[in-house]
């Protein structure tokens, strides 16, 4: 599962953070499909390993909270790249200025 995530996942992630930083079409649409996988990535691990400690018994603190910090970055990005931008920031771009504040 390491190499698929190391081979595959992190060059993908790589990839997509370039074109997304370039502002292409094709980045903002791959980051904004790619940044739902993180959160449900995250997630998945995270309750994976809460649950794993509920039968155990004993929790492995550091992969909770490094997982759990990811989830909640991967959360605000989500909600900022799907929030509708501001009459601000369209008049600011040029479109749709003309929209009352």
């Amino acid at each position: 599962m390491q190499a698929l995530d190391l081979g595959l996942v992190v060059p993908t992630a790589l990839l997509i953070a370039a074109l997304a930083w370039r502002r292409t079409a094709a980045g903002q649409v791959l980051a904004s499909v790619y940044v739902v996988t993180s959160v449900a990535m995250s997630a998945a691990i995270v309750s994976m390993l809460l649950s794993a400690g509920l039968v155990e018994g004993s929790f492995e603190v550091p992969p909770i909270v490094i997982f759990g910090t990811f989830l909640v970055a991967t959360l605000a990005l989500a909600v900022r790249m799907y929030r509708p931008p501001s009459d601000t920031y369209r008049a600011a771009e040029g479109g749709l200025g003309w929209l009352p504040k």
